[in-house]
């Protein structure tokens, strides 16, 4: 594990991630939460990638998002 400035650098060598890359994360998280018994996650590295992919996921789900105007 890296921690900040470190991980910082780190990132910074590594591809941004495609939309089925995050969309294949995000169905395993929310399985392995499911699983667990998990109703809600946190995640304290939110990054505008995610904010885009988690708008765009709404949408083609036909999700209401709460940050519509």
């Amino acid at each position: 594990m890296l921690l900040d400035n470190a991980q910082e650098l780190a990132n910074a060598l590594r591809p941004e991630p495609t939309y089925e890359q995050l969309e294949q994360r995000f169905n395993l998280t929310v399985k392995d939460a499911v699983k667990y018994g998990l109703t809600s996650i946190h995640d304290a590295g939110f990054d505008p990638i995610s904010l885009s992919f988690f708008r765009r996921y709404a949408d083609v789900c036909g999700l209401r998002r709460v940050d519509q105007r």
